[in-house]
């Protein structure tokens, strides 16, 4: 077994095995390959400051497994596999594992990760459970097998998961008691993607102060997330990002989407065909992603996160009957007891996704 690291010619067939990977599985979108092959791109800012080595591995002449290694020079005590995948043969999984310790000489890192793509903007995690159910815009499907390879190796792991419930009759449960008079001292708007360059610095601000105690959050840079949104920009409205601000000083954000996979044909990712059925059927997406919602410490336990999902929820309602939380730390207590509080308790454990880190 041989592995091997990819030129233009290698990386077309990266992407061809893991087509060939999920070939008829209907439950499989591959939502992510229009970004993986932007970031494994010569034009991505994403490459600035980071070490990217997609690869491949060979079995004689068989492909057998693909991967990439990221080091990020902001995150220098962490090398990822990210983009990983893999026929049901745990041989890959010790390979990469034996080149990732070298790597890790090298760079000085300390612990090799499976589950992060880059950066958790990126998607999150191996999925361990609901492999029966169509995979949701942004997140990660994988074999069942991943865990169970995976584990065997580990020295830790982190669990994250969503979480998703009936839309119907969560405004009556954001009582004037949770929010208080948080629409009287703030001002909450939709972004003005007539300045997305401006909208998108103040989200990348936002994030990087909000989410900076995140084991495994690392700061992003404007150029990085402008990529991003740039690259989805047709399918994106206004809506789609929203800003709480003080003395229009934005203190808070929340981004959500609908559900675009509902448009995706198993296999397939966003493209001409799904932009048309979204403008012409916006009605066939019948549930929404709740993405990322951060707040500034200095205005936490203000009302205000309650005030954005009020707000999100207001906008969203009469087009969906569903939603799906972002990634959740199990040990995210306060996110828990927001999701408990707005539901009062009616929601499902949606996706459950497990980061797996072994240690040099």
């Amino acid at each position: 077994m041989e592995l091997k690291y990819c030129n233009k010619i290698l990386l077309a067939k990266y992407f061809k095995f893991i087509e060939q990977l999920y070939s008829g599985n209907q439950y499989y979108r591959s939502s992510t390959t229009p970004l993986m092959k932007f970031l494994l791109s010569e034009k991505s800012k994403f490459k600035n400051d980071k070490v990217i080595k997609p690869f491949l591995i060979f079995e004689k002449d068989q492909i057998v497994g693909v991967g990439t290694f990221i080091w990020v020079k902001k995150y220098p005590h962490i090398l990822q596999i990210a983009f990983f995948e893999t026929h049901e043969n745990n041989e890959v999984i010790e390979l990469i594992i034996d080149v990732a310790k070298n790597m890790c000489e090298k760079y000085k890192a300390k612990h090799i990760v499976f589950g992060m793509n880059g950066h958790m903007s990126n998607g999150f995690g191996i999925l361990c459970n609901a492999y029966n159910q169509d995979v949701s815009f942004g997140g990660s499907y994988n074999p069942r097998y991943y865990e169970k390879y995976l584990s065997q190796v580990a020295s830790s792991t982190m669990t994250v998961r969503t979480y998703t419930a009936n839309i119907e009759n969560l405004e009556q449960n954001i009582s004037t008691e949770l929010i208080g008079n948080v629409f009287d001292q703030y001002t909450f708007r939709k972004a003005n993607l007539k300045n997305l360059r401006s909208e998108i610095e103040q989200y990348t601000h936002l994030s990087n102060y909000c989410f900076k105690n995140h084991p495994l959050y690392y700061e992003r840079t404007f150029e990085e997330d402008y990529e991003m949104f740039k690259l989805f920009r047709l399918f994106l409205k206004g809506e789609n990002l929203l800003f709480a601000e003080k003395h229009g000083k934005p203190v808070g954000f929340l981004l959500w989407y609908p559900n675009f996979n509902e448009i995706v044909s198993p296999g397939r990712s966003l493209g001409p065909l799904s932009l048309i059925k979204f403008k012409m059927f916006p009605g066939k997406i019948k549930q929404f992603q709740g993405v990322q919602i951060g707040v500034l410490p200095k205005y936490q336990r203000k009302g205000i996160g309650f005030g954005l999902m009020l707000y999100n929820y207001k906008i969203a309602k009469k087009r969906f009957k569903y939603c799906e939380s972002g990634w959740v730390e199990d040990s995210n207590i306060k996110s828990k007891n927001i999701i408990e509080k707005m539901t009062i308790n009616k929601y499902n454990t949606g996706k459950i996704y497990k980061i797996f880190q072994i240690d040099i």
